[in-house]
């Protein structure tokens, strides 16, 4: 008598050689996808972080009728607002008021709100100031006159006016404009 044993089920070499190949080809296409969707995906998080306190720096000067002062510095690659706001006049004169009173009103107005932008993703052109007001493009900017690393909003809601072109690592950039009349912020691109 012949004893019979049943049949196993399983894979052999070949097949699981073709799975392998199979998962290594499709890793091979969408890694390199995810990470471009995640460095489109943080770039464009940087530009609305961007576009926001800009927004909120002419805001701020029109709800407190004030001057408000966006700064960027290159070298850290960090905007910064500050409103130069005075502290409300009262009816008894600076040496008697109290101290921390004063002191509060003065954080309150000089609290400076930051966005600092890292990574693969940079400011990589701010011109402040010097912005034709009538031209409907970045390309006919007048470079010569009065460019600076400070944007400055009124308490109407008019600025200097300013191009700032965003750009990361990947290729990708945002040209935003700051239109002097009325402070609005547009993007080009």
């Amino acid at each position: 008598m012949q004893l019979r044993y049943p049949k196993k089920q399983a894979f052999t070499m070949i097949e699981l050689l073709m799975i392998i190949i199979i998962i290594a080809v499709v890793s091979a296409i969408v890694v390199p996808a995810y990470a471009k969707y995640w460095a489109t995906a943080r770039f464009e998080s940087t530009v609305h972080q961007v576009e926001e306190m800009i927004s909120e720096a002419r805001d701020k000067s029109i709800e407190l009728d004030t001057t408000t002062t966006v700064s960027f510095d290159k070298q850290s690659q960090t905007f910064m607002v500050m409103l130069n706001q005075t502290p409300p006049q009262t009816d008894q004169p600076s040496n008697m008021t109290n101290l921390d009173q004063q002191n509060a009103l003065m954080a309150q107005n000089s609290i400076p709100t930051t966005v600092i932008l890292g990574g693969d993703v940079g400011i990589v052109q701010f011109q402040a100031g010097g912005f034709a007001a009538s031209s409907p493009n970045a390309a006919n900017r007048n470079s010569n006159s009065g460019s600076s690393n400070e944007l400055h909003f009124q308490g109407d809601g008019s600025c200097d006016g300013a191009h700032i072109t965003v750009g990361s690592s990947f290729g990708n950039t945002a040209d935003l404009i700051v239109w002097p009349a009325n402070g609005r912020l547009t993007r080009e691109n």
